[in-house]
C-alpha cells in the first residue's frame, strides 16, 4: 500500500480572520479542543517528529508540541494555566487501541465532593493568581511568528456544578439548596474571571476556549431557566473580558442547546461554537442556521470517524467543506475531540482531504478538480475526490478562464504508477494529448492517464461514450476541437498536443512548446506561466513573470528524489517552507 503525506504552512492571521468570518480563506484551517496524549504519541512515533529534540531539555514538551501542530497543519498551539480541582472519579480499564495505562476515568454522577456547606468551606479551591504558567510563559517568548496561542479559561460552569455536587445531587439541590448551588457558581465565576485576568497578560493568546458541556441529546442538563441563572452569566462575563482584550471567545459545549442558543449568540456573544454530533445537529445545519453570527468548528462526528472507512471519510469531509467553507467562519475538525479510541489513520484521512479549497483569480476556485484538465477526468468516471493529494501551485491574475497550474495524485493504484513530468503518479491540469486509431477512433488522454473515447459515425462526426456530452469535431489536417456541454472549447494540433483552451467569453489560453515539452501558457489578457525542466524531462519550476526583471517573479519550485521518479517537495512562492511528500511501499 502506498502512503502519501504532506504538510501546510501555518498562517495564524488567516486562521483568525477565518474565525472572524472575514471571507472565504485561501485554504482549510483545522481546529480541535484537544488531541489525546496517546494519539499525539502515536503520530510522533510514526513520523519521527521528535527527531533532534532531547527529552532532557526542560522545554522538550513545548518544542514537541510545536512540531506536532506544525506537522499536522494547525495554525496554533494550546496552553493554559495549571488549575487542579479534586473530583470524585471512577476508574475502569481502557480498552482503546491506544489505551491509557492509568485507565479511563468517569465522573461520579451520584455524589461529588461538595454536597453540604461544610464541604464547600473545606474544599481546596484553586487560585488562578498563583497557578503555574510554565508552558504559557515559554510559548509567549518562543512560539513561531506564523502561529498563535489558543488558551482555555475553564468556564466549566455547568460541568463543575455537575461534577462538584454530582449530577444527581445537583438536581435535588436546585430545589432544596439553591443557595449552595449559587455559592458554588460564584466560586467557579471567581476562578474563571481570575484565569481570564492572567491570560490577558499574554499577547500571543488570540483566542480563549470556554469549555462547558451543557446538554445531552435531547435537552440541556437542567432547565434553561436555571442555566440562565447559574451558567450563562458566567460565560457572558468571560466573553466580555475576552472581547475587551481583543481576543475571541470560543465555546466548546456538547449536547442539545437549541433552547439556549439565542442566549449564547445574542447575550453571551460567543465568537464560535464547537462540538457537533450528528444525532443532535450537523455542522452544515448549524452553519446555515447561525453561521452569519458565529463561526462553527469541527463537524466530523466522532462516532462516524471511529467507524467509517477511508472513502466515506473523504466524502464526508468534502461535503462538509462544500457546506461550510463559503464566507469563512469554519474550521475543520472532529465533532468533539480526537480521543484515543479514534483510529489514527481515520484522523489523518480527515486532515488530508482538505486543502484544494482556494480563492484565486477573483473567483471561487474551490477545488483542484475545477481546473481545466481535472474537470476532464470526471468524464472518465472519476469524482473530484479521487485524489490522495492535490494542490494549486501557480496562478496569474486573469479574467474568466483560470490561468493556473494544479497537480494531483490519484486514489487508484494503477494510476499511481503512471510516469509524467511531475514524477510517478502525479499529473497536472494541462496534461492532454489526442490520438487517432487505425479504425478512426479518437482517444483524448488527460491527467492521470484518464481517457475519453469518441467513435466515428457515418456522417463524419463522432459518438462520445454514454454519459459524456462533449462534441468532438474534425477540423481537418489532423486537428480536432472538443466542446464541452458548458461551452468550454479545447483544440488539439495535428501532432495531438493541446493547442489552446477557450471559455464562452473568448478568454483563450494557448499552449507553447519547446520540442515535446509544454513550456508556456499565455492568457489572452497577457498573463503568462512559464515551465522549466531538468535533463530528465521533469518540471523543476513554474514561473509567473511579473516584471521586466526576475526579482519580482513568482516561482514555484519542484524537487525529486535521487532516482528522479518521485516528487518529494513543492515550494510555492508564497510559502515560507516547502510541502514535503513521502512514499512508503509495503
Amino acid at each position: 500500500m502506498l502512503e502519501l503525506t504532506g504538510s501546510v504552512q501555518p498562517d495564524a492571521q488567516s486562521f483568525l480572520a477565518n474565525l472572524r468570518r472575514q471571507g472565504t480563506p485561501d485554504r482549510v484551517h483545522y481546529m480541535e479542543l484537544f488531541l489525546d496524549g496517546e494519539v499525539k504519541d502515536a503520530i510522533v512515533g510514526r513520523f519521527d517528529l521528535a527527531a533532534g529534540l532531547s527529552e532532557d531539555d526542560p522545554h522538550y514538551a513545548q518544542k514537541r508540541e510545536i512540531a506536532i501542530q506544525r506537522f499536522l497543519g494547525y495554525d496554533y498551539v494550546s496552553a493554559a494555566l495549571e488549575l487542579a480541582m479534586p473530583l470524585n472519579r471512577t476508574l475502569i480499564d481502557d480498552t482503546a487501541d491506544l489505551p491509557r495505562l492509568a485507565g479511563r476515568a468517569y465522573m461520579e454522577e451520584h455524589e461529588g465532593p461538595i454536597t453540604s456547606w461544610e464541604q464547600f468551606e473545606q474544599y481546596p479551591w484553586p487560585d488562578p493568581a498563583t497557578a503555574p504558567d510554565g508552558a504559557l510563559a515559554w510559548f509567549q517568548e518562543n512560539l513561531p511568528e506564523d502561529m498563535c496561542l489558543v488558551s482555555n479559561c475553564g468556564a466549566h460552569f455547568c460541568e463543575h456544578l455537575c461534577w462538584l455536587m454530582g449530577y444527581e445531587s445537583l438536581c435535588y439541590a436546585l430545589y432544596d439548596q439553591r443557595d449552595l448551588v449559587e455559592a458554588i457558581y460564584r466560586k467557579i465565576l471567581d476562578i474563571t474571571t481570575g484565569t481570564m485576568t492572567r491570560l490577558k497578560q499574554y499577547s500571543r493568546i488570540e483566542a480563549v476556549w470556554g469549555s462547558d458541556d451543557m446538554g445531552f441529546k435531547t435537552s440541556t442538563m437542567f432547565s434553561p431557566t436555571d442555566m440562565r441563572q447559574f451558567v450563562l452569566p458566567g460565560h457572558k462575563a468571560a466573553a466580555e473580558m475576552a472581547h475587551q482584550a481583543g481576543r475571541l471567545y470560543l465555546l466548546h459545549s456538547c449536547g442539545n442547546l437549541r433552547q439556549i442558543m439565542p442566549d449564547l449568540l445574542d447575550d453571551v456573544k460567543i465568537d464560535a461554537k464547537h462540538s457537533f454530533e450528528d444525532t443532535i445537529e450537523s455542522i452544515a445545519d448549524a452553519k446555515a442556521d447561525y453561521g452569519d453570527r458565529c463561526a462553527v468548528i469541527g463537524g466530523i462526528d466522532v462516532d462516524f470517524l471511529c467507524r467509517a472507512d477511508e472513502p466515506a471519510i473523504r466524502s464526508r469531509v468534502r461535503d462538509t467543506l462544500d457546506a461550510c467553507m463559503p464566507g469563512g467562519g469554519f474550521c475543520l475538525g472532529s465533532g468533539n475531540s480526537v480521543a484515543n479510541y479514534v483510529p489514527v489513520d481515520n484522523y489523518l484521512t480527515m486532515l488530508d482531504d482538505n486543502a484544494a479549497y482556494l480563492g484565486r483569480l477573483g473567483q471561487q476556485v474551490l477545488d483542484v478538480g475545477q481546473l481545466l484538465g481535472f474537470e476532464f477526468m470526471q468524464a472518465d468516471g472519476l469524482a473530484p475526490g479521487s485524489y490522495l493529494a492535490s494542490g494549486i501551485d501557480a496562478w496569474a491574475e486573469s479574467p474568466g478562464l483560470p490561468l493556473a497550474f494544479g497537480r494531483a495524485f490519484p486514489q487508484t493504484i494503477s494510476q499511481r504508477y503512471e510516469t509524467g513530468p511531475l514524477g510517478r503518479g502525479w499529473s497536472h491540469n494541462w496534461d492532454f494529448s489526442l490520438d487517432v486509431g487505425d479504425d478512426g477512433t479518437v482517444t483524448i488522454t488527460g491527467p492521470s492517464a484518464t481517457r475519453r473515447t469518441f467513435l466515428p459515425d457515418i456522417r463524419g462526426g463522432y459518438f462520445p461514450q454514454p454519459g459524456d456530452y462533449a462534441t468532438l469535431t474534425d477540423l481537418g489536417g489532423g486537428a480536432f476541437s472538443l466542446r464541452e456541454k458548458g461551452g468550454l472549447l479545447t483544440e488539439f494540433r495535428a501532432d495531438g498536443k493541446l493547442d489552446y483552451a477557450e471559455d464562452t467569453n473568448g478568454n483563450r489560453i494557448p499552449a507553447g512548446y519547446t520540442g515535446e515539452q509544454l513550456t508556456s501558457l499565455t492568457h489572452s489578457s497577457g498573463a503568462t506561466l512559464l515551465l522549466d525542466y531538468d535533463a530528465q524531462g521533469m518540471i523543476t519550476s513554474v514561473t509567473d513573470p511579473l516584471g521586466p526583471g526576475t526579482e519580482d517573479d513568482r516561482v514555484t519550485v519542484y524537487s525529486y528524489d535521487t532516482s528522479g521518479e518521485h516528487l518529494v517537495s513543492v515550494h510555492r512562492y508564497d510559502q515560507l517552507a516547502p510541502t514535503y511528500y513521502q512514499y512508503v511501499t509495503g
